[in-house]
C-alpha cells in the first residue's frame, strides 16, 4: 500500500468518487486499522458477510436444480433472510475538473528530481453496464495510448514528460474510470501534461483516428475473447469473476459482458464512420468528471511516518494505568496463544475432504512428436554452377517438437535459439535485446505499423530468454548444454513465440521473418525510449515483489545458472539497463550499442541454434511445418551464409548482408557511416560464438545484500542448495511446500508474526528458498527458518492431516491445462529430459508421502540453511538495525 502506483490509485479513486465506497481503501488503511474496534468489525462481517448478500455462481455439466437444492437445504435454510443494503452508489457527474495532491516515500538521500507522476483522470461512462461501450473504449485506448506509438502517449513522450507513459481503464467498477499516467517527470509540468494530452485528443479527434490502428485493436481483444486461454486458471472460475463487472451492479445482468461476441462485428463497422471519434469528445474531451491528481516523492516520508506513530504510542502508553497497562499484557498473550491454538478435531472434521484413493493416480503425459526437418542446404558464390568458386554450404536442419492436440485451429508456435555460446558482452546484454525485440522498425514497417499488423495477424509476438536444466540420461545430454555447477548441464535459449489462427499463419510467418532478419537496429532515440519505459516498469516492479527480487538474487550467490538468469532478468539485469540509457545520451555509446545488437541479430537468429516447437491441431501441424521450413531457409539465407552476389573482395561485395563473412566488421562500420563516426575498431566475432558452448558464466558470490527500499515492510529470503547426488530429488517436496506455506511458515511468519505472506520453493537442481512476503519482522522470520529442521524432525501428523497436504500438493500438479499449456508442459519434459516414466515417479512419491518422508527432508533443509545464503528488500531503518546479518546495504533501484 505504500508504493507509489498504489498511492496514486487511490488518490485517483478518491477524487473522482469522493462520496463513494470507492474513495476508501477496500482493504483497510494500516494507518486507520488500530482505530477499528472488535465489536465494530464483528458486527460489519456479521451483517455484510452474510448469505443474502452473496453472489452464488454455478460452471460445468450438472444437475443445476438439484445442486441448488442441495445449498439450499445445506447452507442457505440455515439462516435468516437480511435485508441488506450494499448498493454502491453513483458519484454525479463533476461540474468541473478537480485537482489532487498527494505523495510517496523515497529514501533520504534519494534525489527527488524526476520522480513525480502526473495523472488526467475521467469517470469515462455513466455506469459499467454498457457492455458494448466498455470493449469500445478498451480499443480506442489501444489505437491512442497503448499501442507502439499510439498518438497520445508518443506526444507525451516526445516532450519529454516521464521515463513512461501507460493508462489504466477501471472497467469493473460502478463507474469505470479512465486514467493516462506519466511516470518519473516533475510537478512543475502539470499544465504542459494535461494540454499535450487535450490537443491531442482534440486533433485526433478532428482528423479521424488510423483505421488500421482500430483493427487492430478490434483483432486484439476479440482473439483474446474468442481464444479464452486463462492459462492454469479454470474458465469456470474466470467466467464466474468477470461476471461481477456487471452482476455486482444489476442482479438481471451478470452476463453482458461475456457475450459480446457479435459487437466486434458492430465495431468493425463503424470504426471509418466517426464512431470512435465521437466517444473521445463524449467521454474524454467534453467530460467535466475529471481530476487532475500529482504525485510527489517526499525524502524520508516513511521514516516521519513511524517517528509520529512512535510518538504517539508513546503519549498513549504514558496515559495508561497500571491496571490498564495489566490488561494490554494479558490481552496480548491471550491472543498469543489464541494464535497457537490448534484447531478441535470437531472443528476439522467439519468440512468434507477427499480420500487418498479418491485423487488420480496416473500422471499427466507428455504429448510430443520430434523431427528433423531438413533446410535446402546449397546456394552458390557468384553465377558458376561448377569450378572452384562454387560453395557448397554444409547440409541444414532443424528439430521440430509437435504436439497435436485440439486448439480450435489456433496455432502456437515457439522458436528457441540457443544462446550459450554468445560472447560475455552479448550474454549481458540479452536483456535489453530481449525488450527491444518487434518494437523497431523494420525493412517494411516503422514500428507502429508493425505492431498493427502483428495485432491483425496473430495474437500476440514475444520473446523471452529462459533456461533449462537437463534432467535426462547423461549419454544424451543436448550439445549446446553446459555442465556449468557439477550437478545438471543447462541450457540457455531466447525464444520467439507467436499465436495465430491457422488461417493467418501465412501472414504472421512473413511478419516473424521481418522481424528477425530486417530489424533496424540504428534507432538510439526509440532505443532510448523503449528502455526508458522498461527501466521504470523494473524499478516499479521490483519493489513491490521483493519476494520475488530477494529470492531471484539469493540464488544467484549458489548457481552459475541462477548467476546469469539474474543478469538477464534479475537485478543485475536492472542496472545493465541503467547503465545502458545513461551510455545512450552520447554518441558513441549509442554507436556502440546499435552496432553491438546487429551483431546480436546475427549470432542468435541462425538455424544452427534452432529447435521450433509448435501446439496446433493435428490436421494442420504439416502445413506449419512446411511454412517453418520457408521462414528457416530465409533465415539461412539471409544471416551469414553466401548469397549469389557476393564476391570475395570486400569492397566489391555491394549487395552483402551485415553479416557477410567477407565483413566481419560490417555492422559497425555501416552504423558508424549512418551517425557519421568511425567505426570501433574491435572485430565482430557473434558468427563464430555459435560453436562455442557456454564460453561464458558468471561466478556466483555470496553478497547477502540488504537492499532498502522507502517501504515499510520486508521481503526476507534464506536460500541454499543440497547435493542431489547424495539426496535425490523426491516427490515429498511438493508435499513439503502445501506444509510449509499452509501451515508451519503460515503460522508462525504470518499469523503470529504478521506477515502477508510466505512461500519456498525446492527445485530439481537443488536449489531452494523460503521467503516471507510484505513481512513486518527481519530477524524473528530468520529464526522461524533456522527453525524449519527442527520442526521437520518433530513432525507429526495422523492420515486426514497427511492427505490435507498430499491433496495440496496434487491441486498444484493437475492445474488445469489449456492447448497451450498443456504444449509448454511437454516442451518443457522434452528440453529438461524427463520421461512419462519420471513424472509418474514423481506423482507416485506425492500421493504416497507420509510422516517419514517429510522427517526425511530435514536433511535437505539443514544443507539449504547451512549455505547461509540471505538477501532482503526492505526498510532502511530495519535493514541497518540488522546490519550485522549482511556483507553489503544498498539502495534497491
Amino acid at each position: 500500500l505504500s508504493s507509489a502506483e498504489d498511492i496514486l490509485s487511490r488518490q485517483i479513486n478518491a477524487s473522482l468518487y469522493p462520496h463513494t465506497t470507492y474513495a476508501n481503501e477496500s482493504g483497510g488503511d494500516p494507518a486507520c486499522i488500530p482505530d477499528l474496534t472488535y465489536e465494530a468489525y464483528l458486527d460489519f462481517h456479521r451483517r455484510y458477510y452474510h448469505p443474502s448478500n452473496s453472489y452464488i455462481y454455478l460452471y460445468g455439466d450438472m444437475d443445476m436444480a438439484e445442486r441448488l437444492e442441495w445449498i439450499d437445504e445445506h447452507y442457505l435454510s440455515h439462516f435468516d433472510r437480511l435485508d441488506i443494503d450494499s448498493t454502491i452508489e453513483t458519484e454525479p457527474a463533476f461540474a468541473e475538473p478537480v485537482e489532487a495532491r498527494c505523495v510517496y516515500s523515497i529514501l533520504p538521500e534519494e534525489d527527488p528530481k524526476g520522480k513525480s507522476f502526473l495523472s488526467w483522470n475521467v469517470a469515462a461512462l455513466p455506469d459499467g453496464l454498457d457492455a458494448g461501450r466498455n470493449m469500445a473504449l478498451r480499443i480506442l485506448n489501444y489505437a491512442l495510448c497503448d499501442a507502439e506509438g499510439a498518438p497520445v502517449r508518443k506526444a507525451l513522450r516526445d516532450r519529454g514528460l516521464g521515463e513512461d507513459v501507460y493508462t489504466i481503464f477501471e472497467n469493473e467498477i460502478r463507474q469505470p474510470s479512465y486514467s493516462i499516467i506519466s511516470k518519473y517527470t516533475d510537478p512543475e509540468r502539470k499544465e504542459e501534461f494535461v494540454t499535450t494530452i487535450r490537443d491531442t485528443l482534440s486533433d485526433i479527434a478532428s482528423a479521424g483516428i488510423s483505421s488500421r490502428a482500430l483493427e487492430a485493436g478490434i483483432n486484439y481483444y476479440e482473439f483474446r475473447y474468442r481464444e479464452a486461454d486463462f492459462g492454469t486458471y479454470p474458465k469456470g472460475l474466470v467466467y464466474g469473476l468477470n461476471a461481477l463487472d456487471s452482476w455486482l451492479y444489476d442482479d438481471e445482468k451478470p452476463f453482458i459482458g461475456l457475450t459480446i461476441g457479435d459487437y466486434f462485428d458492430f465495431l468493425r463497422k463503424e470504426k471509418d464512420n466517426g464512431f470512435f471519434e465521437k466517444m473521445i469528445r463524449e467521454c474524454l474531451l467534453d467530460n467535466p468528471h475529471c481530476a487532475i491528481v500529482v504525485l510527489e516523492p517526499e525524502q524520508g516520508l516513511s521514516a516521519k511516518k513511524d517517528e509520529e506513530m512512535r510518538v504517539r504510542l508513546k503519549a498513549f502508553a504514558a496515559g495508561l494505568t497500571p491496571s490498564q497497562r495489566q490488561g494490554i499484557v494479558e490481552e496480548l498473550a491471550a491472543l498469543r496463544t489464541w494464535q497457537k491454538k490448534e484447531d478441535s478435531e470437531e472443528d476439522l472434521h467439519r468440512i468434507p475432504m477427499l480420500q487418498r484413493a479418491d485423487l488420480t493416480r496416473k500422471a499427466v503425459q507428455v504429448c510430443t512428436g520430434v523431427q528433423e526437418i531438413p533446410v535446402p542446404e546449397t546456394i552458390r558464390l557468384g553465377t558458376k554452377k561448377e569450378g572452384p568458386e562454387a560453395v557448397e554450404n554444409a547440409p541444414k536442419k532443424f528439430t521440430a517438437v509437435t504436439h497435436p492436440v485440439s486448439t480450435n485451429h489456433i496455432d502456437y508456435l515457439t522458436f528457441l535459439f540457443d544462446v550459450g555460446g554468445l560472447s560475455e558482452e552479448h550474454i549481458r546484454h540479452l536483456g535489453i535485446f530481449r525488450t527491444l525485440f518487434s518494437v523497431l522498425d523494420t525493412e517494411s514497417h516503422d514500428y507502429t505499423s508493425l505492431g498493427h499488423e502483428i495485432n491483425i495477424y496473430t495474437g500476440g509476438v514475444g520473446s523471452t530468454v529462459t533456461s533449462y536444466n537437463w534432467y535426462g540420461p547423461r549419454d544424451k545430454v543436448p550439445a549446446s548444454a553446459a555442465d556449468a555447477d557439477g550437478q545438471f548441464p543447462f541450457r540457455l535459449t531466447f525464444e520467439v513465440s507467436v499465436r495465430t489462427l491457422h488461417r493467418n499463419l501465412r501472414p504472421a510467418l512473413r511478419l516473424l521473418r521481418e522481424i528477425l532478419l530486417s530489424t533496424n537496429y540504428n534507432m538510439p532515440t526509440r532505443i532510448l525510449e523503449v528502455l526508458e519505459e522498461e527501466r521504470a516498469g523494473m524499478r516499479a516492479g521490483m519493489a513491490s515483489a521483493g519476494h520475488a527480487t530477494a529470492a531471484q538474487r539469493a540464488m544467484s550467490y549458489l548457481s552459475r545458472s541462477a548467476a546469469l538468469m539474474d543478469l538477464i532478468s534479475g537485478l543485475g539485469a536492472y542496472e545493465m539497463l541503467d547503465r545502458t540509457c545513461a551510455n545512450l545520451e552520447n554518441m558513441e555509446g549509442a554507436v556502440e550499442l546499435c552496432s553491438l545488437l546487429q551483431e546480436m541479430a546475427v549470432a542468435i537468429f541462425n538455424v544452427d541454434n534452432m529447435t521450433f516447437d509448435c501446439t496446433a491441431c493435428p490436421e494442420d501441424i504439416q502445413e506449419i511445418l512446411a511454412g517453418v521450413q520457408d521462414l528457416a531457409t530465409s533465415i539461412m539465407n539471409g544471416n551469414g551464409v553466401v548469397h549469389p552476389d557476393h564476391s570475395p573482395d570486400p569492397e566489391m561485395c555491394k549487395a552483402c548482408t551485415l553479416a557477410c563473412p567477407s565483413r566481419p566488421d560490417a555492422a559497425r562500420a555501416l552504423f558508424a557511416t549512418r551517425v557519421g563516426r568511425p567505426p570501433q575498431a574491435a572485430a565482430f566475432t557473434g558468427l563464430e560464438t555459435v560453436e562455442k558452448k557456454h564460453s561464458f558464466l558468471p561466478e556466483p558470490v555470496k553478497k547477502n545484500e540488504g537492499l532498502t527500499t522507502a517501504g515499510q515492510v520486508q521481503f526476507v529470503c534464506r536460500a541454499g542448495r543440497f547435493g542431489t547426488a547424495v539426496r535425490p530429488v523426491t516427490g515429498a517436496f511438493r508435499v513439503l511446500r502445501v506444509l510449509l506455506g499452509y501451515d508451519y511458515l503460515w503460522n508462525r511468519v504470518r499469523v503470529e508474526g504478521g506477515a502477508y505472506g510466505c512461500m519456498s520453493s525446492f527445485l530439481r537442481d537443488g536449489l531452494a528458498y523460503m521467503v516471507s512476503y510484505r513481512d513486518p519482522h527481519l530477524r524473528q522470520t530468520i529464526d522461524t527458518f533456522e527453525a524449519t529442521p527442527a520442526f521437520l524432525r518433530s513432525f507429526e501428523a495422523d492420515e486426514r492431516t497427511m492427505t490435507k497436504y498430499i491433496i495440496g500438493a496434487v491441486s498444484a500438479m493437475d492445474q488445469p491445462m489449456t492447448p497451450f499449456v498443456y504444449g509448454r508442459y511437454s516442451l518443457n519434459a522434452y528440453l529438461m529430459g524427463l520421461t512419462d516414466a519420471d513424472l509418474q515417479r514423481e506423482r507416485d512419491e506425492v500421493l504416497d508421502a507420509g510422516v517419514e518422508e517429510i522427517r526425511a527432508l530435514a536433511d535437505y533443509l539443514d544443507d539449504v540453511l547451512a549455505d547461509q545464503c540471505l538477501c532482503v528488500v526492505g526498510s532502511d531503518a530495519k535493514l541497518r538495525e540488522n546490519s550485522a546479518l549482511f556483507g553489503e546495504i544498498r539502495k534497491l533501484v
